[in-house]
């Protein structure tokens, strides 16, 4: 019995029998004889952060294509790529699993961390051994 005649075998009968039928990726809900199929795929959790890591390392792999005023090391790609995505995988799954009135103080701090320890990579503000001098 493959998994079509099992969905048609749930869509005849009635709503006393089967409430519900879960069959690999779909779904099958019942709810006042309307029958949904849910098979809506959640995207895995590095997705976001990467797009958005791509994006933003762009900028200065283009301004270093267009000018010689960025001089970017293939090492400084690799330190801010994995900057990056580690703060916005961090803040995507902090985002999806903390209550709505607490989320925002906390993704506020995590982001003034990661901007504290970008410039201090960059140029040294505190004059720390990670500015590189």
């Amino acid at each position: 019995m493959g998994l079509f005649s099992i969905a048609n075998n749930c869509f005849n009968t009635s709503l006393s029998e089967t409430p519900a039928l879960n069959v690999g990726v779909f779904s099958l809900t019942f709810e006042s004889k309307i029958y949904t199929v849910m098979s809506a795929k959640r995207r895995p959790l590095i997705f976001y952060p990467a797009i958005l890591t791509t994006a933003l390392l762009s900028v200065p792999l283009i301004g270093s294509i267009v000018s010689s005023e960025v001089n970017w090391s293939p090492s400084d790609y690799l330190i801010g790529g994995v900057l990056i995505f580690v703060v916005s995988t961090v803040e995507l799954m902090l985002w999806r699993s903390m209550p709505k009135k607490s989320r925002w103080p906390v993704m506020g701090l995590l982001f003034l961390m990661f901007l504290l320890l970008w410039a201090e990579m960059a140029v040294g503000i505190f004059g720390s051994p990670l500015a590189g001098s």
